[in-house]
């Protein structure tokens, strides 16, 4: 999505089992933070979303603890070539795909 709001917007139309949300920070525009915000509030028939915010913001100020408050399961900061994985595998979402029949595997 090119936008928070965008994101949001999705959300409320259609279900997701994993997002990725960047901290989006722009000048009078929705940031990563609100829209996780937003995104938790979205009624799910089914399993809650995992979201994993990746950003370059981690371990910034208490940048971390405001994305997990606002509805983040991890933080993941960039370039998270080695980092992905290992919070995929901690937040559920590699067993749930796994579980839904994707054939996922980490390839280093």
């Amino acid at each position: 999505m090119a936008t928070a709001e965008a994101a949001v917007n999705i959300c409320r139309q259609q279900e997701f089992d994993l997002i990725l949300m960047d901290g989006l920070f722009a000048p009078n525009a929705m940031t990563g933070i609100q829209a996780m915000k937003q995104i938790r509030k979205i009624p799910c028939a089914g399993p809650t979303p995992i979201i994993i915010n990746v950003t370059g913001m981690e371990g910034v100020g208490d940048y971390d603890e405001k994305a997990l408050a606002a509805g983040a399961n991890a933080v993941v900061g960039k370039p998270f070539n080695n980092r992905l994985w290992p919070a995929l595998e901690r937040t559920g979402a590699v067993a749930r795909g796994r579980a839904s029949g994707l054939e996922l595997k980490h390839e280093p």
